[in-house]
């Protein structure tokens, strides 16, 4: 059986609820934040991080290699996706700063195995591209996170500009990473996890696309690259072909862009993710391309495949070895870049 190189583009940490905070911010914001920790355990409990590894790098690693994981990208769950609940620019900065440096201390266990994605204070643009340019140069961060729908700011305007500007500089991917505020929306309908969960994550992200595929992000950033994450994948070709007719009838609402929306997938710089045992992921990949879809294990989350994720793609008869190795490892580095630490640690472990 061929040995597949494998990125898990979308894996989460965690930190413990006892997380030193104090180690990575000075008072009162290491306070704050161990503050912060725990309301967010006594409103979610332990459903976030169903595994060790999610605070224990070391945990990771071994499960990593249970699976046959290569390389893994690290967003972080409830304490790293969003600066939002802080109060105030200062506390934003000083806490999106603190949980970078938490993520390359965990990510030191193995540098070239782990790698972080910096999370920003996206409510102060500039900042948040200060942020994004030292976790990068400083930290080894090879990502930035944007949840896709962020207050009633739509991912095309301004407002995110100087984060794409940022990304495109230091040549970085924004990973636009389900949910956003759509779930506290949704509150007010759906009473259960089973309604809001199904209904956030696709749709959130499906939101995020029509920004960026018809917002003119792509043009007015012609070096940007994004990847589209937790959101599933089999919704990609039904969307496209409804944004392409929407274009078609109305382009006068979408001055941003001059093309259609699908053609924008044609340039190699969108990505979306998918779930190992998407019934659909064969079809998707027919309809949209072999470079577009990239793995992603959602470990350590209660609502990920462990063990066999992996597996499940590898061991598919639906998808030829060549779509298996895009999928798993080849579609990932073009989207981190071909200069990127993960390609240069892909290169190093790639059978001889």
């Amino acid at each position: 059986m061929e040995r597949y190189i494998v990125i898990d583009a979308d894996g989460h940490v965690e930190p413990a609820l006892g997380a030193d905070w104090l180690r990575f911010a000075k008072e009162p914001y290491g306070s704050w934040l161990v503050d912060k920790g725990r309301r967010i355990f006594d409103q979610e409990g332990d459903r976030a991080a169903t595994r060790r590894g999610a605070w224990d790098p070391q945990a990771r690693l071994e499960d990593m290699d249970s699976e046959g994981i290569d390389i893994a990208v690290l967003f972080g769950g409830n304490m790293g996706l969003s600066t939002q609940m802080a109060d105030n620019a200062e506390y934003a900065v000083a806490y999106a700063r603190a949980y970078n440096d938490w993520l390359a201390d965990y990510c030191s266990a193995d540098s070239d195995r782990l790698k972080g994605v910096a999370m920003v204070p996206v409510d102060y643009p500039d900042l948040a591209a200060e942020e994004l340019r030292r976790a990068v140069t400083e930290l080894g961060a090879v990502a930035v996170v944007v949840q896709p729908f962020y207050k009633n700011i739509n991912l095309y305007e301004q407002h995110f500009f100087p984060i794409y500007e940022a990304a495109q500089e230091v040549d970085v991917p924004v990973m636009i990473h389900g949910p956003g505020r759509l779930r506290t929306l949704l509150k007010d309908r759906y009473h259960t996890q089973f309604e809001r969960h199904m209904v956030d994550f696709p749709m959130s992200v499906m939101m995020g696309s029509m920004d960026l595929l018809t917002g003119g992000v792509l043009d007015t950033f012609p070096k940007l690259r994004v990847a589209m994450l937790e959101g599933q994948c089999g919704w990609i070709p039904w969307w496209l072909d409804r944004l392409d007719e929407h274009f078609e009838k109305l382009p006068h609402q979408v001055p941003r862009i001059k093309h259609p929306p699908s053609e924008y997938i044609e340039t190699g710089r969108v990505f979306f993710s998918c779930d190992a045992d998407e019934e659909e992921l064969p079809h998707v990949v027919d309809r949209v391309g072999e470079g577009v879809i990239i793995y992603a294990s959602d470990y350590p989350h209660w609502d990920c495949i462990f063990p066999g994720s992996v597996t499940a793609i590898s061991e598919r008869d639906t998808l030829s070895p060549a779509r298996k190795r895009k999928i798993l490892g080849e579609n990932a580095v073009r989207l981190f870049g071909a200069k990127s630490s993960i390609a240069e640690a892909m290169n190093s472990r790639a059978p001889a």
